[in-house]
């Protein structure tokens, strides 16, 4: 294991809350495809990084694409994990052009796990349009809960155990609270709103569900993490 692989997945995965938390959201992304009851996958990721949520799917994966812009080397990485195996490619993509390469309509799974908050917003839109012309089935996606009364939880317990938060303005910690993101500046996890971006994903995509994943029986707003699943749209006419 390579020292960032080591460092990540230590950081990310290895115990306590922040442990339970990630591997929730890898977790509901296996139980969620298996309810999909797909024969064969073909897959494409945004966010791979080293390819961790392949060991979450079911065997029958035909053929992965996993799309990273190579952050903390978990990239190089997933390529070294799995080269010689024809089935995998995971490759830099810095702007949703990487996905030009691939032919309409040929993935039946696209997943974006703890990613799209990181993607500059006037991204989004671009990498949702060619994922919509890529994939013909279904499209599942984890997002941070960064507004309501769960924030400011989240907040100061990250100020209080590490000291490391993001730069809010006392205005911008109030209207995060109130849910009024529109008033906090956009950068990274701040500012950013999982209704916003499952509306965005409803105009190129049909919703099934946006439900929280840690908590299940809690509702949406004081989940720590959103489950957002579409499918392809429907050809007009067909019911």
């Amino acid at each position: 294991m390579s020292m960032a692989e080591n460092d990540y997945n230590r950081r990310l995965f290895s115990g306590g809350i922040r442990g339970f938390m990630h591997n929730a959201r890898f977790d509901w992304a296996r139980d969620i495809v298996r309810t999909f009851n797909l024969p064969r996958i073909s897959m494409i990721e945004l966010g791979c990084f080293d390819g961790r949520l392949i060991d979450y799917m079911p065997p029958r994966i035909d053929r992965y694409v996993g799309l990273d812009a190579g952050w903390e080397g978990g990239l190089a990485i997933g390529q070294k994990r799995f080269a010689g195996d024809a089935r995998f490619t995971l490759q830099l993509a810095s702007d949703p052009s990487a996905l030009k390469a691939y032919a309409d309509k040929s993935f039946n799974l696209a997943a974006a796990i703890e990613t799209l908050e990181h993607v500059p917003p006037d991204m989004v839109e671009g990498y949702l349009e060619e994922l919509a012309r890529v994939l013909d089935g279904y499209f599942i996606i984890e997002a941070p809960n960064e507004k309501g009364p769960l924030f400011l939880i989240k907040y100061i317990a990250k100020k209080l155990m590490t000291g490391t938060v993001q730069p809010y303005t006392f205005k911008e910690l109030i209207a995060a609270t109130l849910g009024r993101l529109q008033d906090v500046e956009r950068n990274d996890h701040k500012g950013f709103d999982y209704d916003a971006l499952a509306a965005q994903v409803g105009r190129h995509f049909d919703l099934v569900s946006v439900k929280p994943i840690q908590f299940p029986y809690l509702p949406t707003f004081a989940s720590f993490s959103i489950g957002i699943v579409a499918r392809s749209k429907k050809p007009s006419g067909i019911g």
